[in-house]
């Protein structure tokens, strides 16, 4: 529903009011928002050219928005689709941690969210779906710490040219 919004409201609206290089309309996220953005591409590819997610929670409800994503590309992604670009990001810290508290540690080993966002950025490089990926991992940093600089990073994606 709410990419519904974005897209019969939201865009349309924001269009109305300013001029929007179609080409260089660009996807944020962070957290489930990030899980948001990675749904958005699989499942309205032509939404937006670009897309940014920081720690996306692919792990979440079993992983199906990952799912989602294989699927599209073994059914839907098409070589004449235009090219879209993807930016991923984590931080550093993401990554389990035996030393940490043991009911963190137990969490984050099991949603696994940097191998997580590593097998993303496999599959869409690998895809037919022409996606240009740049995936990092950000030193030092946890799941909070990793929104200002890939917010940062995701603006100068919206702002490169168009292809």
């Amino acid at each position: 529903m709410f990419l519904d919004f974005i897209e019969q409201r939201l865009q349309p609206a924001v269009q109305a009011a300013w001029p929007v290089d179609a080409a260089r309309q660009t996807l944020f996220g962070h957290s489930l928002g990030g899980l948001l953005a990675v749904h958005a591409l699989a499942t309205r590819p032509g939404l937006f050219t670009r897309y940014a997610a920081a720690s996306p929670s692919l792990w979440w409800n079993d992983g199906l928005t990952l799912r989602s994503v294989e699927h599209w590309i073994e059914t839907k992604a098409a070589p004449s689709a235009p090219k879209v670009l993807v930016q991923l990001r984590a931080g550093e810290k993401e990554r389990p941690d035996a030393s940490a508290d043991p009911q963190r540690a137990a969490r984050m080993a099991q949603r696994r969210m940097n191998e997580r966002v590593q097998e993303l950025a496999g599959l869409l490089a690998t895809s037919p779906a022409k996606a240009e990926v740049d995936y990092r991992e950000l030193p030092g940093l946890d799941h909070g710490g990793v929104i200002a600089p890939a917010l940062t990073e995701a603006v100068a994606l919206a702002q490169r040219p168009a292809m």
